[in-house]
């Protein structure tokens, strides 16, 4: 045993655990809002971890649990950064909706209520260049849908808005980030899309994104189009402001 501590020593002397609280929303295809909480744990591999350095490596491992009150979920995850920019991982996200009254959904003909269970791959990179910025995440999601009636109906997937197979359904996520970075603000181009492989759904949002970070708080707003298999096209604001307990060696 002390052996084994003293080998994990230089590990755990560069951990850190880090924490934040977020309360979000956004007003397409109906207004609705969440809390969300996000906790990890991250343990320096190699190289200084600070800012001005990227070269440096690190595994986080991370909990998200959020709430909107009728539809909660948590997702726990580990990343691997080889060096600060780009990471993979995979996790694994449950989600329980005990809502039965959707406005864009008949839940007569849907399946509103029930648990999903997502487990999901990704790999994710970030650039940064004077000021400009740019991010790209790729993931893959195997959906497992719960259905104690036998029911069969096709399920309501009411992040994204689309209708996903009765019991199962895999997803690829797509999200884009393009912007300027000013001091602790940027101003960026958007874009998340997904699509649907068994069902053959498909969602998209572009955005125009304004963020700003000071030493606790971050606040991010923006505007765009919204559109879904199941849903026509229309505007949509969304916003995010999150206070950081204590801040993550991981830079994205």
């Amino acid at each position: 045993m002390k052996l084994i501590f003293i080998l994990l020593f230089p590990l755990l002397s560069v951990a850190k655990t880090d924490l934040s609280v977020s309360v979000q929303g956004r007003s397409y295809p109906s207004l609705s809002a969440s809390a969300l909480v996000d906790a990890g744990y991250s343990v320096n591999l190699w190289g200084e971890p600070n800012k001005s350095n990227p070269l440096f490596g690190l595994i986080r491992t991370n909990i998200k649990a959020s709430s909107s009150i009728v539809v909660n979920d948590y997702d726990t995850s580990v990343s691997f950064y080889p060096i600060s920019f780009i990471g993979f991982g995979a996790g694994q996200k449950k989600m329980k909706s005990n809502y039965n009254e959707f406005s864009y959904y008949d839940c007569e003909e849907v399946r509103c209520k029930g648990d999903l269970t997502k487990d999901y791959s990704f790999g994710k990179i970030a650039f940064g260049y004077s000021y400009l910025v740019s991010s790209f995440y790729y993931s893959e999601f195997r959906n497992q849908y719960s259905d104690e009636k036998n029911e069969k109906k096709p399920v309501a997937e009411y992040e994204e808005v689309i209708l996903a197979n009765p019991d199962y359904d895999k997803s690829i996520k797509r999200s884009y980030l393009l912007g300027l970075k000013v001091d602790d603000t940027v101003i960026a181009f958007a874009s998340d899309n997904s699509e649907y492989i068994e069902s053959e759904q498909y969602y998209k949002m572009n955005l125009l994104i304004y963020r700003k970070t000071n030493e606790s708080f971050n606040y991010t707003i923006g505007v765009g189009g919204f559109e879904s298999s199941h849903q026509g096209p229309g505007s949509i604001f969304i916003y995010k402001l999150t206070y950081i307990f204590s801040e993550s060696m991981a830079l994205f």
